[in-house]
């Protein structure tokens, strides 16, 4: 017997063992109809773990991919996230079957710190002068860039920071 053949009892008492046991044929349900997505409680613990309070969010504006002729180790992806106050572009070649190497590019170009969040660990470098970055032997898997600028933000005198979405690479 369910609480839908209840309807004689009043909808907010406590609930009781019938209502446990409804709200579990409904999760069986979903679970068979619509099942969580595999990863989707990582993904969102990822996203979450992000320490900033303010950020400024990019959004992907562009993504391609060219495979070279010889071997599809030769594959090159590049992704271009964009904001307000920041434009980034990633170009990502294989080194190995399972690692990356990450070629960046910042505009407005300048020395702006750079993060790589990985699941597993975090990675910092230092854009140069004209905004270029590099960072060799990324790890496959789920990547979010977090660039800290250089420049002050005049409204409020602080560095503003960008996040980008996080991708796999």
């Amino acid at each position: 017997m369910s609480a839908l053949d209840r309807p004689d009892q009043e909808a907010n008492g406590p609930i009781d063992d019938v209502d446990v046991a409804t709200l579990g044929e409904i999760r069986e349900m979903y679970d068979l109809v619509d099942p969580m997505p595999p990863g989707l409680v990582t993904r969102v613990q990822f996203a979450l773990e992000l320490e900033e309070a303010e950020f400024e969010l990019a959004r992907i504006c562009e993504e391609s991919r060219l495979v070279g002729v010889r071997s599809i180790a030769e594959e090159t992806r590049t992704i271009t996230f964009d904001s307000a106050v920041l434009t980034v572009m990633i170009s990502l070649r294989p080194v190995t079957e399972d690692r990356v190497r990450v070629d960046g590019w910042l505009a407005p170009a300048g020395e702006h710190r750079v993060e790589f969040r990985l699941p597993d660990e975090k990675r910092q470098t230092v854009s140069d002068a004209q905004g270029r970055f590099v960072v060799d032997d990324v790890p496959r898997g789920r990547l979010q860039i977090v660039v800290r600028l250089s420049q002050q933000d005049h409204h409020n005198g602080s560095a503003p920071v960008v996040v980008t979405p996080a991708v796999e690479i």
